[in-house]
């Protein structure tokens, strides 16, 4: 094949893969949620009489929090706006944008999806806005995925720095984001249902763009508006210690850590005095529909999808490339997934860099690199986070096709040497096969698109 069909093949996989993507942008979604009719403002199927209103408040963090933040401005119109809402947003620093009146914070570096100082004292903040609401006032809380560390506030006596090295440690480690979640939501003071203890009286909406396989709201953004219910904190504080302890020796977390996740120390708990409901505006599930649609369109027969619940990203990347390459075509053939798999770090001394979805694709350039070329630039598969980010790195993943792969050959790089010490950014970045698409101001966890020509 030459290259321009090797590019169109290419340029079918990001078209496919935008679909989905856009899919779950909030500029057209959160209009189906929040609308003004006349005087009313209307949030799901319930009505609020704008003229009763002292304040909208609007509070909240993720990835998708400043276009959350515009397309709440602009669903409820520029009057109504400069009129009744304050409140805040945390969101990653090159995500920020300008608002008329939601103040958005960065409270992150880009790439960097770590808690921060910033992030604590913004935080900090949020909670004492919701401190001030009344039953006068209407709660609107944007949340998305991201938000466990965008909305950081250790639990006392554990420091930032204690808390960041637990989260390290798991999430090289292979712990799962339901896993990572879980330990989050014990050892802080405003995940697991603390931003909802902190409001006051009143209405209280959570609109919600999951980054978690079946949308659980306890887990998204580690569920600041959802409390455990009093009968279940003991089992889950228990959960999340020996969650921990699977991943970590005791003498590699701090003391505090223990201490908290063992009972030894405990806090008295207020109750909730908001009544709060939840809306989904997006899910992984919609990209990959939206995905799907866009294949269909340009031409494309769509195959069952390799899952990745509970699997690593070596294991996924490997399983599809052998979807791709044994299926016998006489059309052209395409593979969708979303979802999100683990990579536990192995010993390595030099340095390195990658993200999970990188990882994916060099795993299915490793197992394409023993076929023909022109075998080779009938298949590609890019792997790439819907939020534009791909673990420590501000790309958004890989693709892998036979362009790559010749690329690496006449260079003298050997894809296998990179995936087995998971140092696929500057493999990548040297065969022109990175993913760079910059903040895509949605997050639906991974989407996958490989393709396949007859022959």
């Amino acid at each position: 094949m030459d290259e321009t069909s090797i590019h169109n093949l290419t340029d079918d996989a990001k078209a496919i893969w935008w679909a989905g993507v856009k899919a779950a942008l909030p500029d057209e979604l959160l209009p189906r949620f929040v609308r003004v009719e006349g005087d009313a403002l209307v949030v799901g199927t319930e009505s609020w009489p704008l003229s009763r209103l002292r304040r909208i408040v609007v509070l909240g963090a993720g990835k998708a929090g400043a276009s959350m933040s515009l397309a709440l401005e602009a669903a409820l119109g520029p009057e109504v706006t400069d009129r009744l809402v304050v409140g805040q947003v945390n969101v990653p620093e090159d995500c920020l944008v300008a608002t008329r009146k939601i103040h958005l914070v960065g409270a992150r570096p880009a790439g960097v999806n770590e808690p921060t100082v910033m992030g604590v004292a913004s935080t900090r903040e949020i909670l004492d806005i919701a401190a001030t609401t009344t039953a006068d006032d209407l709660v609107i809380i944007l949340l998305s995925g991201g938000g466990s560390a965008l909305l950081p506030l250790p639990r006392p006596p554990i420091t930032l720095e204690q808390k960041q090295q637990v989260i390290r440690l798991l999430a090289t480690r292979g712990a799962s984001i339901e896993q990572l979640n879980l330990v989050r939501r014990n050892i802080s003071d405003v995940k697991g249902g603390g931003m909802a203890r902190a409001l006051g009286p009143g209405r209280a909406y959570v609109l919600v763009i999951s980054d978690v396989i079946g949308n659980p709201l306890d887990l998204i953004a580690s569920g600041p508006l959802m409390p455990t219910p009093d009968e279940f904190v003991e089992r889950e504080r228990q959960a999340a210690h020996d969650t921990l302890a699977a991943f970590a020796a005791r003498e590699e977390v701090a003391t505090e850590v223990w201490s908290v996740l063992s009972g030894e120390i405990t806090q008295t708990l207020s109750p909730v005095r908001a009544q709060i409901t939840h809306h989904l505006l997006a899910s992984n599930h919609q990209a990959v529909q939206a995905a799907e649609l866009e294949a269909k369109n340009r031409g494309y027969r769509i195959r069952a999808a390799v899952s990745d619940v509970g699997r690593t990203a070596d294991e996924v990347g490997t399983d599809l490339a052998h979807a791709v390459a044994d299926e016998t075509c006489r059309e052209s053939l395409c593979w969708i997934s979303g979802g999100e798999p683990t990579v536990t770090l192995v010993p390595y001394d030099g340095p390195r860099k990658g993200g999970r979805n990188q990882q994916v694709a060099l795993a299915a350039l490793c197992e394409w690199q023993h076929w023909e070329p022109d075998q080779a630039d009938r298949m590609v598969l890019l792997s790439g986070g819907t939020d534009g980010e791909d673990g420590p790195t501000t790309c958004a993943g890989a693709i892998a096709n036979g362009g790559v792969l010749r690329k690496a050959r006449e260079i003298g790089l050997d894809p296998q040497a990179f995936l087995d010490v998971q140092n696929a950014w500057p493999f990548f970045e040297e065969t022109g096969g990175l993913l760079t698409t910059g903040p895509t101001h949605t997050n639906v966890m991974d989407l996958r698109v490989a393709l396949r020509l007859p022959g």
